[in-house]
């Protein structure tokens, strides 16, 4: 999946986020540690760190006062495309039709 500065995605924050900053990030002499189990070494590049800005609460309401920003790493990161949103409108009805199904035959 490739990102671009402007696309909407989803990401560790719940709602639907723009794509304001990609920051690529390369492993440095204080972080080398932490990634000597996947075999990265000193300058290898990173998941970069993608700076957002909020579209949409998870309620699909527009932030009503200043701009919220985050941060969050590439790999939590999903880009939104009609289809995911199609994908998500089907799943929603699916649930809806199992919720009408299970209160007309176990709720009196």
């Amino acid at each position: 999946m490739h990102l671009n500065i402007g696309d909407i995605i989803t990401a560790y924050n719940k709602g639907y986020w723009r794509i304001t900053r990609i920051e690529k990030r390369f492993v440095t002499p204080s972080n080398a540690y932490y990634y000597k189990s996947v075999s990265m070494n000193i300058g290898d590049e990173m998941s970069p760190l993608i700076h957002m800005e909020l579209v949409v609460d998870s309620n699909l309401k527009r932030p009503t006062k200043k701009a919220r920003t985050a941060q969050c790493d590439a790999a939590f990161c999903h880009k939104v495309t009609k289809q995911s949103i199609e994908d998500e409108k089907n799943k929603l009805l699916r649930f809806l039709e199992q919720l009408d199904d299970f209160s007309s035959n176990d709720i009196t």
